[in-house]
């Protein structure tokens, strides 16, 4: 929703691709708690960035967001959503 509304700016009209990694930053900032989910997030939006763009398609980028954050906590950050918030 960022990246959309920063395309209208008039900074950016010229110079599209700029949109793309300070909507990356963005999202990475979102994310401040944990510096290695920062740069996952960075990175992943790198490269979804320009496919929203493209195709303009927010459920498809969410459900790729949702899965790919759940299995980076628990492959990478070693912690288990589902155990923290339900229990066993």
């Amino acid at each position: 929703m960022v990246v959309g509304n920063l395309e209208h700016v008039r900074v950016f009209r010229r110079r599209r691709w700029l949109v793309i990694p300070i909507g990356a930053a963005l999202f990475g900032a979102a994310h401040a708690f944990d510096m290695r989910l920062v740069v996952a997030t960075f990175l992943l939006e790198l490269v979804v960035i320009p496919l929203y763009l493209w195709r303009r398609n927010l459920w498809a980028y969410g459900v790729l967001h949702g899965w790919i954050g759940a299995l980076f906590w628990l492959w990478v950050l070693g912690r288990d959503q589902w155990v923290e918030n339900f229990g066993h």
